[in-house]
């Protein structure tokens, strides 16, 4: 199925059926996380997005949701927005992702940066941050799978 070519609702709901890990299941590794987010990237792919997936105290999907939207080069991501964000979801743990349109995966300097200041924060309220993943066209990166986090 071409999906660059169906319907927003009819897209969702392909995507549900095929990739989503419903609400309430475990997320167990970086490629099953990929695979998770890789279709949410598909629509807008040309602007850096930025990801984060909510998780309970058992690391079940809370909720997948799009916090920040930026350019071809970069998004703009405020922490205090995010520790909101996992405030109001209950969240025990989080997992970062977002995109980069040049299909390097590599991560840049700020990349890192912004993990290590992201987690920092996290801790601080009790929130554990399991992993920051690139999603490029064809390929990711895991920052846990590198052990940077």
């Amino acid at each position: 199925m071409n999906l660059n070519k169906i319907s927003d609702s009819a897209l969702l709901s392909e995507y549900n059926r095929r990739f989503e890990i419903p609400l309430g299941n475990v997320i167990s590794s970086s490629d099953a996380t990929a695979k998770h987010l890789r279709p949410l990237y598909n629509e807008d792919r040309d602007v850096e997005q930025f990801f984060i997936i909510f998780l309970n105290a058992r690391n079940a999907v809370i909720q997948t949701k799009l916090m920040f939207k930026g350019t071809l080069m970069s998004s703009s991501v405020h922490i205090r927005e995010i520790i909101k964000e996992v405030l109001k979801q209950e969240a025990a743990a989080i997992i970062l992702s977002h995109n980069h349109p040049s299909g390097n995966n590599n991560p840049s300097r700020n990349d890192i940066s912004i993990t290590k200041d992201i987690t920092k924060a996290c801790k601080v309220i009790g929130i554990t941050v399991h992993d920051h993943i690139i999603i490029c066209r064809e390929k990711f990166y895991s920052f846990a799978d590198k052990g940077m986090i």
